[in-house]
């Protein structure tokens, strides 16, 4: 039996974003960003399968939109859960980026490319250094 992803974390994200949000937030250094119609889709993956998260955005005109639930939710900056980002690095690791790709593809019946194995390794060892040089 296969299950949706979607439906299944479909209520983990209502309470946070479901588009009664207030009409407009304030930035710390004071600029106001009005709340923009509609949601805004992003996909999210996960260790389960590929999951489109709907989020309120907020822009001004001088601004880029800012979207309120992916701090709530301590969503990653890439659409990569933080866990499965674990589970590419400790295959890269071990493997080659294209027999990573191939073994985590076919385990959890994904489809990441190559590159972005390679990408996530990169950002991770640039986080690895920073953390280790920060005073």
């Amino acid at each position: 039996m296969k299950v949706s992803v979607t439906a299944c974390f479909k209520n983990d994200f209502h309470p946070f974003d479901c588009g009664g949000n207030p009409p407009c937030t304030l930035l710390e250094n004071g600029t106001v960003l009005t709340k923009q119609p509609g949601l805004y889709g992003r996909d999210y993956f996960l260790i389960f399968g590929k999951l489109k998260v709907p989020r309120s955005c907020y822009r001004s005109e001088y601004e880029a939109g800012v979207m309120p639930l992916d701090a709530m939710a301590n969503l990653p900056d890439r659409c990569y859960s933080y866990l499965l980002q674990e589970w590419m690095n400790i295959c890269n690791i071990r493997d080659s980026f294209k027999e990573s790709q191939i073994s985590l593809n076919k385990l959890l019946g994904l489809e990441i490319s190559q590159s972005r194995f390679e990408v996530i390794s990169r950002e991770s060892a640039i986080n690895y250094d920073l953390m280790l040089n920060h005073d």
